[in-house]
């Protein structure tokens, strides 16, 4: 929620998850922003939103900025639930070891 929010603001997002549960990611997606994928939404100026899969560790992070031609990284990260441990475990820690990324 807080990536969708961030790009009706006029943010360029990527939005992630982990891959078990992207189709859920990837309709809400579509279903808020249809037009937002590649092309833009022209409602939101310019902005895209995309949904990627991603497990949190410095391998998984590289190959995500490769993917979306990103070399200089985010600009801003916002983190949801992800550091929730009775869903999550201990994500926080692989949070912790990438976020220089």
């Amino acid at each position: 929620v807080p990536g969708m929010i961030y790009h009706l603001m006029g943010g360029d997002v990527v939005v992630t998850d982990q891959e078990d549960i992207m189709s859920q990611l990837e309709a809400n997606v579509v279903a808020n922003f249809p037009q937002s994928e590649d092309e833009g939404s022209a409602k939101y100026s310019q902005a895209r939103i995309r949904a990627r899969a991603l497990s949190w560790s410095r391998d998984g992070v590289v190959d995500l900025l490769t993917e979306l031609d990103m070399p200089a990284g985010f600009d801003v990260v916002l983190n949801c639930d992800c550091v929730y441990e009775p869903l999550y475990g201990k994500s926080w820690v692989l949070l912790n070891d990438v976020i220089d990324e």
